[in-house]
């Protein structure tokens, strides 16, 4: 029996962006920083599915185009219980795909987190360790600073597969990009 595949759409972060968020990393015990390739804007989580579901999914994106958009980077946020992450400033376009992806998939795939709101934005690191509310506000305040005027031009979407590995941890696989 073919094990289950952990998949979601979202977005890729260009390797050029990619490049000046992983300026922002500094060694530090206490986070995990998400490594260049697995940046992305998640879409829409579809959580485990059963492997036929990945062939449902491309027939039923494939149509969906994004206009091509300038995504703006906002300010980098704590979100409990251990996440940093950089927002996405309010944009139509990408609303707009958001909720074309929705409901096209409506009723054809189950989807996590149906009713949650949309706020776009980029996970850049996990805190390992409990930290209090100033070492965190120290360090937004720090990053902030250098994450002003950060954009790129998105083109498209993909949809992906989430593998957990034994050497690499959790790596993300482009299944196909639109």
């Amino acid at each position: 029996m073919a094990k289950d595949k952990r998949l979601f759409l979202g977005i890729v972060i260009p390797e050029n962006l990619g490049s000046k968020l992983l300026m922002l990393q500094e060694e530090r015990p206490d986070i995990k920083w998400v490594r260049q390739s697995n940046l992305h804007i998640t879409l829409r989580f579809l959580g485990e599915q059963a492997e036929n579901v990945i062939d449902i999914v491309k027939q039923t994106i494939r149509p969906i185009k994004l206009t091509p958009t300038e995504l703006v980077l906002t300010q980098m946020e704590f979100w409990e219980p251990n996440i940093l992450s950089i927002g996405i400033q309010n944009n139509d376009a990408l609303n707009s795909l958001k909720t074309q992806l929705d409901n096209a998939l409506q009723g054809k795939v189950s989807m996590m987190d149906e009713n949650k709101s949309f706020k776009p934005h980029v996970t850049v690191a996990r805190v390992k360790k409990p930290v209090n509310d100033v070492d965190i506000n120290e360090l937004l305040q720090k990053y902030n600073q250098q994450i002003e005027k950060l954009s790129f031009t998105c083109e498209g979407y993909c949809l992906y597969e989430s593998k957990n590995t034994d050497d690499q941890g959790r790596i993300y696989e482009k299944l196909i990009c639109i």
